[in-house]
C-alpha cells in the first residue's frame, strides 16, 4: 500500500531487502528539503514476537537540480510594460516554468484575490536570452494594477542561468531594472 506520506510492506519471518522508488511528480515542483525515512514495525504475533521501530534516518535531499529565480513583488502600472529577461550562457536549451503568485495583502490589509495565478512553460535558448512580457493575459498581472511576485524555475545550472526584471514608461523613457534573486 502506498500513499502520500506512507509505503506498507508485508515481509513474513524471512527478511529481505524492500526498494521504494520514488518517481517524479506533476505539476507542483517537489520542495528542496532534507527527507527522513522511518520503519514503524508491526508483529503478526505481538505475544511472541516483540518488534522495534527504526529511525528517522536520512532518505535523501532534494536539491535544485536547476535554478529559481524570484521577482519578490512584481506589478504592471497603467500605461507601463513590464518583463523578464531569461539569459541562458550554457550551450543547451533549457525548459522553463513561470509561476505567478498574487500578493498577500492589498494596501488596505484586505486579502490577496488568489494564491497562485497562472503558470506557464516554454524553453530558453542556449547562448541566448528570451523576454517575456508580463502584461500578456497568461501572466494574469496586467488587470487592476495587480501586484505578485514571480517565480522562475530553469532546468538549468545556476551558473549559466540569470533573470532580469524590467518595468519600462514608454511615455517618457523611464526604465527599471531588478536583478532576480536565487
Amino acid at each position: 500500500n502506498l500513499s502520500a506520506t506512507e509505503a506498507t510492506f508485508n515481509v513474513g519471518n524471512v527478511g529481505s531487502d524492500r526498494m521504494l522508488c520514488l518517481a517524479q511528480r506533476t505539476g507542483a515542483v517537489i520542495p528542496v528539503a532534507k527527507y527522513e525515512a522511518s520503519l514503524k514495525a508491526v508483529s503478526a504475533a505481538p505475544t511472541t514476537y516483540a518488534v522495534g521501530d527504526l529511525g528517522p534516518s536520512a532518505a535523501g535531499d532534494i536539491d535544485r537540480d536547476g535554478t529559481e529565480l524570484q521577482a519578490p513583488l512584481v506589478q504592471v502600472p497603467q500605461g507601463w510594460l513590464a518583463r523578464i529577461a531569461l539569459t541562458n550562457t550554457g550551450t543547451v536549451a533549457r525548459s522553463y516554468t513561470i509561476r505567478t503568485l498574487d500578493a498577500a495583502n492589498e494596501d488596505d490589509g484586505s486579502a490577496g484575490k488568489k494564491l497562485i495565478l497562472n503558470t506557464i512553460t516554454g524553453t530558453l535558448p542556449g547562448n541566448g536570452t528570451k523576454v517575456i512580457r508580463l502584461n500578456d493575459d497568461a501572466l494574469d498581472l496586467a488587470t487592476g494594477g495587480r501586484r505578485g511576485t514571480v517565480i522562475v524555475t530553469v532546468d538549468g545550472p545556476k551558473g549559466q542561468i540569470e533573470g532580469l526584471y524590467q518595468v519600462v514608461n514608454p511615455n517618457n523613457g523611464l526604465v527599471n531594472n531588478h536583478i532576480m534573486t536565487k
